[in-house]
């Protein structure tokens, strides 16, 4: 125990003094080596929390990569740094205001978790399983959502960023590229929230019409769930994604024809789907009716 608390003050003294260094660091190169620093002594405090796949991680992605990326950035672009200088008083307000907001914010944690330690919300210790396949575990079951939502976030920041800076005089396609990946951000907001929006009236509709025809009738409660949400969910996505990009007359046809498509999908389908769905509730044994069920979407 004496050892383990000696090498934790060892990593987090360490860490911090590196992080520090970072920002007050006159020369860049310096600083992205204090960053080196700082990442692996964070692997090591993982690694004394027996999270070895973080402290990985953080080694192979972080120090291996990113860091290595910012080092050989800085050192190989002529940047004037006395001309950066120059605007520092312009952006001081606003970088004043991120680190209030930043430092707001880590206030709000440390005093939340020194109030409730305990943490009504965490999700649950996966026993006899190594640390990677719990994060698994965790990840991919009650955070797949938010996962999915972040890998797009991040795809769409980078295809953004790509589309932003300025081109090499020798890549003469840079209009190629802004046509063909250009709207993938609309596409990609107009999608989720077709997604959100189409799945919960279908879902709403389908736990309704159970209720009123009292589990009778499922061939018409699949159809009229997906005629509904399937509706919502192709005119959503038309009007996001291609309002202003599109003659409304054809807009109205592409919406009406991913509806079409997929209401006639359904259908065909349910000479699958009803004996499947009907094997799945004998072996389960339930048979669940939204009565009194709250259906706000806001409600975690």
């Amino acid at each position: 125990m004496i050892i383990h608390a000696i090498f934790f003050y060892l990593f987090a003294g360490v860490c911090v003094a590196s992080a520090v260094m970072v920002v007050t660091s006159r020369n860049p190169v310096h600083s992205v080596l204090f960053l080196i620093l700082a990442f692996v002594n964070a692997a090591g405090l993982f690694v004394l929390l027996g999270a070895e796949f973080l402290a990985m991680i953080l080694i192979v992605v972080y120090v291996g990569a990113v860091a290595v990326l910012f080092l050989f950035v800085v050192m190989m672009l002529d940047v004037d740094f006395a001309e950066l200088r120059e605007g520092f008083l312009s952006y001081l307000p606003v970088g004043a205001l991120v680190g209030a907001v930043l430092l707001a914010e880590l206030l709000l944690v440390v005093g939340g978790w020194a109030i409730a330690p305990a943490g009504g919300n965490a999700a649950p210790v996966a026993q006899n399983v190594s640390n990677t396949q719990a994060i698994g575990l965790v990840l991919y079951t009650r955070y797949v959502y938010f996962f999915e939502v972040a890998g797009l976030i991040l795809l769409v920041a980078m295809i953004e960023i790509c589309g932003a800076m300025p081109a090499d005089p020798l890549w003469g396609h840079q209009g190629a590229y802004d046509v063909i990946l250009g709207a993938v951000p609309r596409i990609v907001g107009a999608s989720l929230t077709a997604y959100f929006v189409g799945e919960f009236s279908n879902s709403y509709v389908l736990a309704k019409c159970k209720v009123r025809t009292r589990g009778s009738f499922m061939f018409v409660r699949f159809v009229l769930s997906t005629v509904v949400g399937q509706f919502i969910d192709s005119v959503t996505f038309v009007v996001v994604a291609f309002s202003g990009q599109m003659p409304p007359q054809q807009m109205v046809l592409v919406a009406f024809t991913g509806w079409a498509i997929m209401v006639v999908w359904e259908i065909a389908a349910l000479p699958l789907t009803l004996p499947l769905v009907r094997a799945l509730k004998r072996h389960e044994g339930v048979d669940y009716f939204d009565i009194g069920t709250n259906f706000n979407p806001l409600h975690f």
